[in-house]
């Protein structure tokens, strides 16, 4: 299973966008990074295909999204399957949802919360061991084939070096398996090798949104 498709109409604050996650020969890109600045809607887009992906498998109607229209485009067994959600709601196929076997996952990662997860190393939390220690041990614990792995802010709290070496660790085990790997960051300095990178425009200016909400509670 893999995604070829996002497609978004009328969100509030992130710009309409249609994405094949295709190459030039057509072929599925195995390796997709989102890239863009705070605002813009990699985690948006994150969301949204884990949210239309578990909806579809345990017939759920609703997910609290502010856009007039999402489409995520799945492929199966070499068949495209696409979800829809208008408004908010969610439209059932029950192709979709039979397409899917029990070995086809949608594995999301948010490295924003994983940090707060306690790992100590001589007295002192490693933040980048609370982000990198769940996708690894499920590598190695869960056998992940043929699935879809989404990993939100990769370079969010990792050094150039760290972030350089685990994404090469996770592309070498991820993609040997048959599995798309998705992930949004802010930086391809330290990405090589064949990766489709999908630029988002927009974003917000973060003193300004900081000092409004600053604001907002006086």
């Amino acid at each position: 299973m893999k995604v070829t498709g996002i497609h978004l109409k009328g969100h509030e604050s992130v710009s309409d966008l249609s994405l094949s996650l295709k190459g030039s020969d057509g072929a599925i890109s195995d390796v997709v990074a989102l890239l863009g600045s705070s605002g813009s809607g990699k985690s948006l887009l994150i969301d949204a295909i884990s949210s239309a992906w578990a909806n579809s498998i345990a017939g759920g109607t609703r997910w609290d999204v502010k856009s007039d229209y999402l489409r995520i485009d799945f492929e199966v067994a070499n068949e495209i399957y696409v979800s829809h959600l208008r408004g908010g709601s969610i439209d059932a196929h029950q192709s979709l949802k039979d397409a899917f076997s029990r070995d086809e996952l949608v594995m999301k990662y948010d490295l924003s919360r994983l940090v707060g997860i306690p790992y100590w190393i001589g007295g002192h939390e490693c933040s980048g061991v609370n982000a990198v220690y769940p996708m690894m041990s499920d590598i190695h614990t869960k056998g992940i084939r043929n699935s879809v792995v989404l990993i939100d802010d990769l370079d969010l709290v990792l050094g150039s070096d760290d972030v350089r070496r685990v994404f090469h660790y996770l592309r070498r085990h991820y993609v040997g398996s048959g599995n798309q790997l998705i992930f949004s960051c802010r930086s391809t300095d330290w990405i090589s090798g064949s990766v489709q990178v999908v630029e988002l425009g927009g974003g917000v200016d973060v003193i300004d949104r900081c000092m409004k909400r600053i604001s907002s509670n006086k």
